[in-house]
């Protein structure tokens, strides 16, 4: 089975906060972009197809009645996920966020991660998720500075008995804003 390259970016951009709570480096509460820099299925660079899915989904979004794109907005920043106009996709980290010295774990439960080490601002963890028949396992490396982080993920997919797909990806997250604004932080605020 194929993995969609727009729910693959989604995923990522879930997993991708995952990574990041390092209060020794300051990591700032706030509106991230998270951006997908390279996108390689079982060998096959999808970076493209990942820009180009990105950009259906803008114009499918534009084109909807105002009434409709308006709904699919606020379901998107509900779920703590918004697009920007260069097609970045937005999150927010809450102040208890980005204080815990741990990798949290997605809100829904579907995924558990350890941080394996850390020296200065460079970690490494793992990652294993179970959702709807679909089981992933993988790996990675995060350079986390208060304005940017920078990962590398490595992984292994598998949906039901299907075939095991590979991936790697390489995700980029900058700071936009102290203030949110309407998109509710991704993870809860236990």
């Amino acid at each position: 089975m194929r993995v969609s390259p727009l729910l693959m970016l989604m995923g990522l951009a879930g997993l991708s906060t995952h990574a990041l709570a390092n209060p020794a480096e300051g990591l700032k509460p706030g509106l991230w972009e998270t951006r997908v820099i390279k996108q390689v299925i079982d060998g096959r660079d999808l970076s493209g197809e990942m820009s180009a899915a990105m950009s259906e989904m803008k114009a499918a979004l534009a084109s909807m009645p105002p009434e409709q794109r308006a709904q699919m907005q606020a379901m998107m920043k509900g779920h703590g996920v918004a697009s920007s106009e260069s097609g970045a996709l937005r999150i927010c980290m809450s102040p208890e966020m980005a204080k815990r010295n741990a990798l949290p774990v997605d809100k829904d439960g579907h995924c558990s991660s350890t941080m394996l080490t850390r020296t200065g601002n460079k970690m490494s963890y793992e990652f294993a998720c179970n959702s709807n028949g679909m089981k992933t396992n993988g790996k990675g490396e995060a350079t986390v500075t208060p304005n940017r982080v920078e990962m590398r993920t490595d992984a292994t997919m598998q949906q039901g008995n299907g075939p095991r797909q590979t991936m790697h990806s390489e995700t980029q997250m900058n700071f936009v804003s102290a203030d949110c604004g309407d998109v509710k932080p991704l993870m809860p605020t236990k």
